[in-house]
């Protein structure tokens, strides 16, 4: 009949939408489209691999909703790479998958105020989201004079919905940086600290959007990086 669309699953979220190689974590699909009956996550590259995560109900293992075990191993490159979710509705879509090097955290809510930060090591990435429109997060890290950082926010480049904006703050208080559309659409600060202390990082959507699809890795090192090459 003209006119008559199958269901066709749909990828849009995943959480965390990476992690660190060699090491194994749980997944979950977080935002999408006939997503019913999800059986496997499916990754572009060969040391990449998820199962579903189990529980057990009614005495005996059922697996967990939209939820996946994934090993990333320790060979795999740093880099992005490309996910899909099987289900009822057949293979979804392609969406971004990023592998790191370095050790990684979850945000952790409430931190919409300085107060309520969540608290980052220097050379650590932590998976977060603009969970409301108008939503603020602060994160804090300690530095010392003269050490040179890199504040970068993966989003855009990931296939997130976020537009990110990035304000850096000294421990008195005063804003040294502000960025946005650095990097493809997203916000790099690379400076050398001022003073010793404790560092805020405000984060959030620059039209004050939010929600599941704008997901983001926030990444606070001291590694190079290339800003151009001719």
């Amino acid at each position: 009949q003209r006119g008559l669309r199958l269901p066709q699953t749909t990828l849009k979220a995943l959480s965390p939408c990476g992690g660190k190689a060699g090491t194994t974590f749980d997944v979950k699909v977080t935002s999408g489209t006939n997503l019913e009956g999800l059986t496997a996550l499916q990754f572009n590259k060969p040391g990449l691999k998820a199962v579903p995560k189990m529980q057990k109900s009614g005495g005996k293992m059922v697996p967990v909703a939209n939820t996946f075990v994934v090993t990333i191993a320790g060979n795999v490159a740093s880099g992005l790479y490309e996910v899909r979710v099987a289900g009822d509705y057949g293979l979804s879509n392609p969406r971004t998958f990023v592998v790191g090097r370095l050790s990684e955290i979850a945000e952790k809510e409430p931190n919409n105020t300085e107060e309520t930060a969540t608290k980052l090591a220097v050379n650590q990435t932590v998976n977060a989201a603009i969970g409301s429109g108008a939503e603020i997060d602060y994160f804090r890290f300690d530095g010392k004079q003269g050490e040179r950082i890199t504040v970068d926010c993966q989003a855009a480049r990931i296939d997130s919905q976020l537009r990110a904006a990035l304000e850096l703050f000294a421990p008195d208080g005063q804003r040294i940086a502000f960025s946005r559309n650095d990097v493809r659409d997203d916000p790099v600060v690379t400076l050398r600290l001022p003073i010793n202390g404790t560092y805020t990082v405000k984060l959030y959507d620059f039209t004050y959007r939010g929600g599941a699809d704008y997901f983001y890795r926030l990444s606070v090192h001291t590694a190079p990086r290339i800003d151009f090459v001719l």
